[in-house]
C-alpha cells in the first residue's frame, strides 16, 4: 500500500506515530527494533575530530635498588591522529605481509618520551616505534580504533617532569602531552602510598586483570565499576587505610548531573600483592595483580601490598572529585584529584539548548516548549530527567537510550548536511534516521527528470521511506510505503 500525501501531512503522520509510541515504549525503537549498525552511507563524521585522541600516563614502581625506581609510561592514540600512506609490500614487515591487501594503508608512529629531574636536567629519552597496518582508508580516519603501548625506564629516585610527543620520522603535526610532576616513591624503605591507578573490568578478563581507563588519570563514564588501586608500604600487618571521595563544586557548570558522589570507607591492603602493566595478546594494556618480587623490601619489618577501592556504577557521576587517604602510619593525609568523564559524549548533547531542540521529534508540543525553557544547566537537567524514565539500565547512571538517540543526532548532522542544509539533523533524511535509526537496506536510482530517488527499508517496522532530490539537490521525503 502506497502513502503519497503532501509534505505537511506526511510529517504530521510520522510525528503523531512517534509521539504516541514514544510515550509507551521509546526504547523499543531506539535499542531493539533498529540498532544503529548499517549506515546509509560512509560516516562523514569520521572526518571531524572534536575530542582528544591521544592519552598518556606515567607511574612509579619500587625496584630492588633503593636508589632507583621503575617509571612505566602507558599511552593510547586513535588511528585518526596519525598519518597513513598506501601500503607497499616492499616496505612492510614480514609479520604484516600476510595481512596486506590492495586496499591496505600503513603508518609508522613514534612516541618520544623525555624525563627531566627536579633540577630541570634531562636524565633520559625513550623512543617507541611501531608499524600499524589497516585494511582500508576508512580505518585510517577511525576515531574509535586505538593503538596502545608502554615504555619502562629505570631512573634515579627523584621527582620527574615528563614530556611525551606522538609523531613520525618526519615529525609532521606532532601531538604533545606534558604530564603532571611524577613524585618519587620510597615504598621499599619507609611507609607510604603510590599514586592511584583507575581501572575497570573489560569483557572476560581474568580475575586478576583489569584495564586502565588511560584517560590522563581520570575515570571513564559508562563502565560497570571503577577499581582504584594503590601500592602501600606499612609496618602493621592489619594496617587500615581510611578514604573519602567527594565532589568538587564547580560554578557555572552547564552539565549538572543527578546526584553527587560522596563515598567513605576503610580498606585493608593485601600483603605480598603487587601491580604491573603488560600488553595482552590483543596488544591492549592490562593492569595485573601479581606476587611481590623478592628482594624488594629492604626493611624486614616493612610490608608491601595493594589497596583496592571499588566505586560502583551507581556512584560514577560525571564531575570533578577529590580523593583523600589516611592511616596511622602516614604522616599526612594524601589527596588526589580526578574526574569522571564521558569520553565519547555525543556532540549534540554537549550543547543542551541544541539537544533540547533535537527532541522536538519525540515530544508533544507542550513538553517540547517546557524542556526548552530556562538556562542551559536547567535544560540539561530536564533532558536527563526525561531520559531517566526511559533508561534500560536504571541501576547505573549511564543511559544507553539517551546516548543512542544523540549519537543518531550527531550522525545525521554530519551525514545529511549539504550546501543548502548546514544541519543534517534537520533534513528529512536526518529526521527519519534520528527517529528510526539506520535502515536495513537502501536503494538509490534515477527517477523522473533525472532526479535521484533514495529508498530506505526498515524490515521490522515494515516501512519504506522514499526520498527524492529537488532541483537544488535537497532530498525530500515524498512517499511512505507500508
Amino acid at each position: 500500500m502506497f502513502v503519497y500525501i503532501n509534505r505537511i501531512k506526511l510529517f504530521e503522520q510520522i510525528q503523531n506515530f512517534m509521539k504516541s509510541k514514544i510515550i509507551i515504549n521509546i526504547l523499543f525503537f531506539l535499542l531493539i527494533v533498529i540498532p544503529s549498525v548499517a549506515q546509509p552511507d560512509k560516516d562523514k563524521s569520521f572526518y571531524y575530530d572534536f575530542g582528544e585522541r591521544f592519552f598518556a600516563e606515567s607511574y612509579v614502581f619500587p625496584i630492588e635498588s633503593v636508589d632507583s625506581q621503575l617509571v612505566v609510561t602507558i599511552f593510547r592514540f586513535a588511528n585518526s591522529v596519525i598519518p597513513f600512506t598506501k601500503a607497499d609490500i616492499n616496505n612492510i614487515n614480514d609479520i604484516n605481509k600476510n595481512k596486506l591487501t590492495s586496499e591496505s594503508f600503513v603508518s609508522y608512529p613514534i612516541i618520544y618520551v623525555e624525563y627531566k629531574d627536579s633540577q630541570g636536567i634531562i636524565r633520559k629519552r625513550d623512543i617507541w616505534e611501531k608499524e600499524i597496518l589497516v585494511g582500508d582508508y576508512e580505518a585510517t580516519r577511525n576515531k574509535e580504533i586505538y593503538n596502545f603501548g608502554l615504555i619502562s625506564s629505570i631512573l634515579t629516585k627523584d621527582n620527574y617532569s615528563i614530556d611525551i610527543e606522538l609523531s613520525n620520522k618526519e615529525r609532521t603535526k606532532p601531538r604533545k602531552i606534558k604530564l603532571p610532576i611524577l613524585k618519587k616513591l620510597v615504598l621499599n624503605s619507609s611507609p607510604g602510598l603510590s599514586e592511584p591507578i583507575y581501572a575497570y573490568k573489560f569483557n572476560n578478563q581474568e580475575e586478576s586483570e583489569f584495564e586502565p581507563y588511560l584517560m590522563n588519570k581520570n575515570v571513564g563514564f559508562g563502565s560497570e565499576d571503577c577499581h582504584i588501586f594503590l601500592l602501600a608500604s606499612y609496618f602493621n600487618e592489619f594496617e587500615k587505610y581510611y578514604f573519602s571521595v567527594e565532589n568538587k563544586e564547580i560554578r557555572d557548570n552547564k552539565f549538572s548531573w543527578d546526584g553527587k558522589l560522596t563515598f567513605k570507607g576503610v580498606a585493608t591492603p593485601k600483603t605480598g600483592q603487587y601491580l604491573e602493566f603488560k600488553l595482552d595478546e590483543l596488544e591492549r594494556i592490562v593492569l595485573t595483580k601479581t606476587i611481590l618480587p623478592e628482594g624488594l623490601v629492604k626493611n624486614e619489618k616493612l610490608k608491601i601490598g595493594t589497596l583496592e577501592v571499588i566505586l560502583g556504577a551507581d556512584k560514577l557521576v560525571p564531575g570533578k572529585y577529590l580523593m583523600k587517604i589516611w592511616s596511622t602510619s602516614l604522616n599526612d593525609t594524601l589527596s588526589f584529584d580526578f574526574s569522571i568523564e564521558w569520553e565519547n559524549m555525543p556532540l549534540s548533547l554537549k550543547n543542551p539548548d541544541y539537544a533540547a531542540e533535537m527532541m522536538y521529534y519525540i515530544l508533544p508540543d507542550d513538553e517540547y516548549k517546557e524542556i526548552k525553557s530556562g538556562s542551559s544547566s536547567k535544560i540539561f537537567k530536564k533532558i536527563l530527567d526525561y531520559w531517566k524514565k526511559r533508561d534500560p539500565t536504571p541501576e547505573t547512571l549511564y543511559n544507553e537510550a539517551m546516548a543512542e538517540y544523540f549519537r543518531r543526532v550527531d550522525y545525521a548532522f554530519f551525514n545529511f548536511q549539504s550546501t543548502i542544509d548546514k544541519d543534517g539533523a534537520k533534513t528529512d533524511r536526518g529526521k527519519i534516521y534520528i527517529l528510526f535509526g539506520s535502515p536495513d537496506s537502501t536503494e538509490r536510482n534515477l527517477g523522473t527528470n533525472n532526479q535521484t530517488v533514495e529508498i530506505w527499508k526498515y524490515n521490522k517496522l515494515k516501512k519504506e521511506f522514499v526520498f527524492q532530490s529537488n532541483n537544488s539537490g535537497k532530498f525530500e521525503l515524498v512517499k511512505i510505503i507500508n
